[in-house]
């Protein structure tokens, strides 16, 4: 049996911080992005965001009279960096899960790494980390692909 383990840890709090402030100064709101979003990360933000709601739903169904902290954010991007690893009805049905519509395997990988690079350079006095890792026995033959693609600079 071979296991791999997709991990993803993403700090909320700092999310609340980023939409509060900005590099010119302290309690400055941001109002505009630097940039226009790319057709990638445009299908990834709508693609997430019903991935989102979806999830919340889900959690709060199994768990209605419980506390359950969870972000989605993270759990698209752990599905993400796994559906590298999927082909076939596999692929499709996480893709599908994920809400990606028409987005293409390259979009979805370029719309992560492009929308965590605008997110860290949104605020300069922001220490904005996102944590994934990929564990896997590395004895067991892996297309090289499948980490490369899943790599998030």
């Amino acid at each position: 049996m071979t296991l791999i383990r997709v991990r993803s840890i993403v700090v909320p709090l700092t999310l609340a911080t980023l939409a509060c402030s900005d590099p010119s100064g302290p309690g400055t709101s941001i109002t505009e992005l630097p940039r226009p979003l790319t057709i990638a990360e445009q299908k990834l933000i709508s693609g997430s965001n019903e991935f989102a709601f979806d999830l919340l739903r889900e959690i709060n169904a199994a768990q209605r009279t419980s506390n359950v902290f969870v972000s989605p954010l993270s759990a698209s991007m752990a599905l993400g960096m796994t559906a590298n690893g999927a082909s076939g009805t596999t692929y499709d049905a996480m893709h599908n899960a994920l809400r990606l519509g028409d987005a293409s395997r390259q979009e979805v990988n370029e719309g992560y790494r492009s929308l965590i690079a605008l997110l860290r350079g949104l605020d300069k006095s922001t220490d904005f980390r996102i944590a994934n890792s990929i564990w896997y026995e590395k004895t067991f033959p892996f297309n090289d692909s499948f980490i490369s693609d899943s790599s998030r600079s």
